[in-house]
């Protein structure tokens, strides 16, 4: 058996025929937002960093979505350098530590990335393009100083 749409109770607020008025401002940039930074495409954000700065506005959010566009499929090359280095440290304490380590070492990624990107680098703590790269250098100096025990 199916319900009919008008199984349900209506809710109503008064008698049918009363008017019912709402005394709500509504504001069309509310319902119309432009789309944040991260969505925005490379060349819609370096226009929107390019107006920002003629008109004098705080760019710095775009800036480091800009920044962040490169770095993080950056952070897939860095990753696939540094993986092998700590599986060859690794590799006599079995499998499982492997597999443990891997998902430690995305973790620890994924922390500094959002550290760095959302509490420095939009709040002008850091330059845009240190706060995009940083998780980045950091992994890519872990994994020489590892490199180098390894000799």
């Amino acid at each position: 058996m199916t319900a009919s749409p008008r199984s349900f109770p209506a809710l109503t607020c008064g008698a049918p025929d009363e008017m019912m008025e709402i005394n709500e401002k509504g504001v069309v940039d509310s319902v119309f937002a432009p789309p944040s930074a991260p969505a925005l495409t490379v060349g819609e954000l370096r226009r929107a960093i390019a107006e920002g700065k003629r008109i004098g506005l705080d760019s710095t959010v775009q800036q480091v979505a800009l920044q962040t566009k490169f770095s993080v499929p950056a952070a897939c090359i860095v990753f696939a350098t540094v993986a092998p280095i700590f599986a060859i440290v690794f590799a006599r304490t079995g499998g499982f530590a492997g597999v443990l380590l891997s998902i430690f070492l995305v973790m620890l990624y994924y922390n500094a990335f959002i550290v760095s990107t959302e509490i420095f680098g939009r709040n002008g703590w850091l330059n845009p393009i240190l706060a995009g790269w940083l998780p980045n250098v950091i992994f890519a100096f872990l994994g020489l100083f590892a490199l180098r025990r390894l000799e």
